[in-house]
């Protein structure tokens, strides 16, 4: 393989560690990657970027390994550094019939139960529930009204320690913005410090399964999506652009669902149905979608499935040889294994957060989507990975991907130095377009581009219950 990382600072070394922590340690494409380009300034001491080029080279590599595992031509892999921050957050640009499809940005900053709030001992505590479900439980812990100076005034009655015990036991997702040095003595921050960049295991004996030939590098492979906001979408909008047939079940209740912004753009390419994991009927119809499928991705909060008997080891038993992807915030080691969580919170937990306000406010680091942008590009590539493996040894694999785990790579990559008296200058995306029966979208162009496969996004839609298209 040669590797031409342009104007970026990352190595050829960067990317291979993030291969080899992907499965696919052993791989020699007769094939180029290049990245080119100049990434763009966001003013920010994070290596957003560089981590961008790295996850979204590690995609192109172990997509284009899958495709000529099944009999495709050598592929020269091209990445468009001045396109990545826009695949970190393309919700933002997406359009139907030329109009913004939500204002994510609005509806964040007016929700009384998001952003960073200032607690009793000065620190700095940081939510995102502006699901309907988790900002009622928010506004019921603290009782007072739903807007934000209600809200800001009784965690400023709050230690920070003390709150985020409380409201965890409650199951309301908070984190306290800490250092780095912090969160790495921390008992959680000791367990993923120690742990791989991702967990894989074997969880069930399975059969070789070939990689039969095929035009696309997921054609043919049938994808069961119980996600939400944002990982865990992007992880799957990823395999149907290269040819999954994904079909994303949600519930539904409206309070549950995503934004519309985000679904807008993150459906696209795949079949929908609704599924309560409540109704018996539902259960065991999810029961026969696993039984046919080949890769099943989730994002629900840790133990969910088990509570409802969809276990890791039971999944492998239903359809012996299946790939489970599990997006959590904290991973699947340490006491904090089991705590739901966002974006946000990782970056506040493992000290982001902290860095970026050493030059401003607390804030979110820019582009605003940080994790679950890299979580949502490596998961896409593990799926690629796991493919060759179960193809080459057999089993059935679990794979789980740590908003922050990610964000302690990311930190750990160094950081760029930053001039408080500029300000960041992203320019505008390329875009393509998509003619649908809900008309005509327009939304953001990847940043990988192949020298044959190309990406595509058919409309699949609404299905009137869940089931593969026929």
């Amino acid at each position: 393989m040669r590797f031409d990382p342009g104007l970026t600072d990352i190595t050829e070394a960067d990317v291979r560690y993030v291969i080899s922590e992907i499965g696919l340690s052993d791989f020699d494409l007769p094939a180029s990657v290049t990245i080119n380009g100049t990434p763009p300034n966001l003013n920010s001491p994070l290596r957003v970027m560089d981590a961008g080029a790295i996850a979204l080279a590690a995609q192109a590599i172990a997509v284009a390994s899958l495709a000529q595992a099944r009999s495709g031509p050598a592929e020269d892999m091209t990445i468009d550094a001045r396109q990545i921050v826009f695949n970190f957050r393309p919700f933002f640009h997406t359009l139907l019939d030329g109009s913004p499809t939500g204002d994510w940005t609005g509806l964040a900053d007016a929700a009384p139960c998001m952003g960073h709030f200032k607690c009793a001992d000065g620190r700095v505590v940081y939510m995102c529930n502006l699901v309907p479900k988790l900002r009622d439980d928010t506004l019921r812990f603290l009782n007072c009204a739903g807007n934000r100076e209600a809200v800001a005034a009784e965690i400023a009655k709050w230690n920070a320690d003390p709150l985020e015990t409380a409201m965890t036991a409650q199951g309301i997702p908070v984190a306290v913005v800490r250092e780095n040095e912090e969160w790495l003595g921390t008992e959680q921050g000791i367990a993923l410090g120690s742990s791989p960049l991702i967990h894989i295991d074997r969880v069930g004996d399975a059969p070789p399964i070939a990689l039969e030939k095929a035009s696309r590098p997921f054609a043919g492979i049938k994808v069961v999506d119980m996600t939400h906001v944002l990982a865990g979408p992007m992880i799957t909008r990823g395999l149907a652009e290269y040819g999954a047939d994904v079909l994303h079940l949600r519930s539904a209740n409206p309070d549950l669902d995503d934004p519309k912004a985000v679904s807008t753009e993150f459906r696209l390419g795949k079949s929908t149905a609704t599924l309560e994991l409540s109704d018996p009927a539902h259960r065991d119809r999810l029961t026969q979608l696993l039984k046919d499928a080949d890769v099943f991705v989730h994002s629900w909060r840790p133990g969910v499935f088990e509570r409802y008997g969809f276990g890791p080891e039971h999944i492998a038993a239903l359809k012996p040889g299946i790939i489970q992807i599990a997006v959590s915030c904290y991973g699947p080691v340490g006491p904090w294994s089991k705590r739901g969580g966002f974006d946000g919170l990782a970056l506040a937990s493992t000290g982001a957060t902290a860095i970026e306000a050493r030059y401003d406010r607390p804030k979110v680091s820019p582009p605003g989507v940080v994790t679950d942008a890299l979580v949502g590009f490596l998961g896409t590539a593990v799926v690629a990975s796991l493919m060759q493996r179960r193809a080459n040894e057999g089993g059935s694999y679990r794979a789980e991907l740590s908003l922050a785990r990610i964000a302690m790579w990311l930190l750990g990559l160094g950081l760029d130095a930053v001039d408080p008296t500029t300000s960041s200058d992203i320019g505008e995306p390329r875009m393509r377009q998509l003619s649908t029966p809900l008309g005509q979208i327009d939304l953001v162009a990847p940043a990988i581009s192949f020298s044959t496969t190309q990406s595509q996004l058919p409309f699949a839609g609404a299905m009137p219950k869940p089931g593969w298209p026929q």
